[in-house]
C-alpha cells in the first residue's frame, strides 16, 4: 500500500511538473523533435557526411523540467509518450548549449524561448552541431577570439556594407550581379581586415565555431535557396540593430556565406577546414580570381545605403564612448570584487554584452556557477576579462554566504570567503 501511494504521488508530481510548460508548447516541442528526425533521415549525412540527430532537450528555466526526445543511459528520464522527462540538476545553468545529463550528451535550448517558436529547430540543430565539431575537426584551436574590434567605427562600417552586399546577392537576379555584389562583399571585408591586427584570423574562428552551427540549422531546415534566404532574415533583425557585434556578428555572417556557398557547390561543407575563410572559399568557387580594393562611392550608396549607413554608425559611436567612460569607472576605477573562473558553467544571453576595449566583454545579464558559488547579474554589468569575472563592488554588502551590490547576487558555497586586498579590491578565495 505504501509502495502504492508513493507511485501515485510520484506520478503527481511529474504531472506537477510537466504542467509547467504549456500543452500547447509541449506539442510543439514535440513535433519539432520529430520534424527533425525526418530532416535528417532525409539529409542522410548529405550535408556533413554524419547523422545529426542526436539527442536533444528543452529545459524550462524555472521549473528545471526537461523535455528530451531520448531517454538517458542512466534511465533518469522516464518516457511521457513520445517524449522523455525529468528534472535538470540545481548545480548547472540552463541554457542554449550541449550538456551531460544521466550519462548522455545531450543538445540543449532553453524554455521560454527568446525566440519565435519557429526558431526552435534551427537553434536545435545548431546545439546539435557543436556536439559534433570536433568530431568533423571544425573547432577552431581556442574557444576566446577576440573580435572586440567589430565594435570600432570603421569596422562596423565595413561590416555592415559587407553584410548588405551579400544580401543583395542573394537578391540578384542575374549571374553577372550577384557576383558584382561578392567582389563588393570581399572589399568591405578586406578593408576591415586591413584596419585591424589580427582581424582576419580571430573573425574566421568565430564564423567557423558560430557561423558554420548556425548556417547548418538553416540549411538543413530550408528546401530550397529562396527559403534559406526568408530563414536567415530572422538574424538580420535580430543581429544588426545590436550594439555590440564582437560575439555576435558570425552568426550571420557564416549563415550568409554558407548559403552563397552552397549556391555554388553543395558539397564545399565536406572539404571545410577550421581554419578556412569563408570569404575566400566563396571568392573561390564562385570564380573570382582577385579582389581589389577600390570603392565607386556612387555605386556603394545606390546600392548599399552606404551614406545613411555611416550617419547610423557615427551616432552609436558617440553613444559607445560614454558606455566605455562608465565602465572605466565601475571597472578600473572603484572597487571591485574578481572571481577566478574554474568550470566555465553559464548561461550567457549574446544580445546582452559589450567588449570593452581589449579587456573582455561586459555582460549586462549573466549566470555562473563554478565550485565557488553562483552569480546571478542582471541589469547590472559583469567583465569577462581572461579566466576572471569582475564586478562593481562599490556598495557591496557581505552577510555570511550571501555577497550582493547593485544589480547582482553571489551565493558563496561552505569553504570559500571573501577577502579585501589593497586598496579596497575585493577578491574571492578558498578557505
Amino acid at each position: 500500500m505504501i509502495r502504492q501511494i508513493g507511485i501515485v504521488l510520484m506520478s503527481l508530481l511529474s504531472s506537477v511538473l510537466f504542467s509547467q510548460i504549456p500543452e500547447a508548447d509541449k506539442r510543439f516541442i514535440e513535433e519539432t523533435f520529430s520534424l527533425i528526425e525526418d530532416l535528417c533521415s532525409q539529409d542522410d549525412g548529405q550535408l556533413w557526411g554524419i547523422d545529426l540527430n542526436l539527442p536533444c532537450m528543452v529545459v524550462d528555466s524555472e521549473s528545471r523540467l526537461i523535455i528530451a526526445n531520448n531517454p538517458d543511459k542512466q534511465g533518469l528520464l522516464k518516457q511521457e509518450w513520445n517524449i522523455y522527462t525529468g528534472y535538470y540538476p540545481e548545480n548547472k545553468t540552463i541554457a542554449s548549449s550541449f550538456t551531460e545529463f544521466g550519462g548522455t550528451a545531450f543538445a540543449m535550448v532553453a524554455y521560454p524561448f527568446p525566440f519565435p517558436g519557429t526558431y526552435l529547430k534551427v537553434q536545435l540543430i545548431h546545439e546539435i552541431f557543436h556536439m559534433l565539431q570536433d568530431t568533423l575537426g571544425l573547432k577552431p584551436p581556442h574557444s576566446l577570439y577576440h573580435n572586440a574590434h567589430l565594435d570600432e567605427l570603421y569596422a562596423r562600417i565595413y561590416l555592415r556594407l559587407e553584410w548588405e552586399a551579400l544580401e543583395k546577392a542573394y537578391e540578384a537576379e542575374n549571374e553577372d550581379d550577384r557576383i558584382e555584389h561578392i567582389k563588393y562583399a570581399l572589399k568591405f571585408r578586406t578593408k576591415r581586415r586591413y584596419l585591424y591586427k589580427n582581424a582576419a584570423e580571430n573573425e574566421n574562428n568565430m564564423e567557423i565555431m558560430e557561423g558554420i552551427p548556425e548556417f547548418t540549422g538553416h540549411m538543413l531546415t530550408s528546401p530550397t535557396f529562396r527559403d534559406y534566404a526568408i530563414s536567415i532574415k530572422y538574424l538580420e533583425e535580430v543581429i544588426k540593430p545590436l550594439e555590440s557585434y564582437a560575439t555576435n556578428f558570425a552568426y550571420y555572417s557564416g549563415s550568409l556565406y554558407g548559403g552563397l556557398l552552397s549556391a555554388y557547390k553543395m558539397n564545399w561543407t565536406r572539404e571545410l577546414k577550421s581554419t578556412d575563410d569563408l570569404g575566400d572559399l566563396l571568392r573561390k568557387v564562385s570564380g573570382i580570381s582577385d579582389v581589389d580594393t577600390f570603392i565607386n562611392i556612387d555605386f556603394i550608396n545606390a546600392n548599399y545605403d552606404a551614406a545613411n549607413i555611416k550617419k547610423g554608425e557615427f551616432v552609436n559611436w558617440e553613444i559607445k564612448e560614454k558606455q566605455k567612460i562608465h565602465f572605466r569607472q565601475i571597472f578600473i576605477q572603484e572597487p571591485v570584487l574578481s572571481i577566478s573562473i574554474k568550470k566555465w558553467n553559464m548561461k550567457l544571453y549574446p544580445t546582452e554584452m559589450v567588449a570593452f576595449d581589449t579587456l573582455g566583454m561586459v555582460h549586462d545579464k549573466i549566470e555562473i556557477i563554478d565550485e565557488w558559488g553562483k552569480l546571478t547579474v542582471k541589469g547590472g554589468g559583469c567583465l569577462l576579462h581572461q579566466d576572471k569575472a569582475i564586478l562593481p563592488a562599490k556598495k557591496i554588502s557581505i552577510q555570511d554566504n550571501k555577497v550582493s551590490a547593485d544589480n547582482w547576487n553571489l551565493i558563496v558555497n561552505d569553504g570559500w570567503e571573501i577577502e579585501k586586498e589593497k586598496d579596497n579590491y575585493i577578491i574571492l578565495t578558498k578557505k
